[in-house]
């Protein structure tokens, strides 16, 4: 399989769009943002992503969006809590990302 067919599969949109979401949340550790600060730009890199991925794709993106900002931008040291903020943020990601994600699942 020639490498730009590759780029045709959900599995490797999705694994790209992991790798930016890890490096957008090293960069928002690094600089220091704000909850507000690194739960919109995680929003942003999420949706941006899920654009060039299924729908079971984007809600993987979502869940991994919110998993960073909860871990690292909320929390410290990865720790993951679901409180009401926790939770209304997850929503937040999964609706970004349901919104922007493709309309129809991939083909088997």
């Amino acid at each position: 399989m020639p490498e730009s067919d590759l780029l045709q599969l959900d599995g490797v949109r999705v694994g790209a769009g992991g790798a930016a979401l890890f490096l957008t949340t090293a960069a928002g550790v690094v600089v220091g943002l704000p909850v507000v600060g690194f739960t919109v730009v995680l929003v942003a890199v999420t949706g941006a992503c899920a654009t060039a991925v299924h729908r079971p794709g984007g809600l993987l993106l979502g869940v991994a969006g919110w998993a960073f900002c909860t871990g690292f931008g909320v929390n410290e040291l990865g720790e993951l809590t679901f409180t009401q903020a926790d939770l209304l943020r997850l929503s937040a990601y999964l609706g970004c990302a349901l919104l922007l994600a493709g309309d129809r699942c991939p083909a088997q």
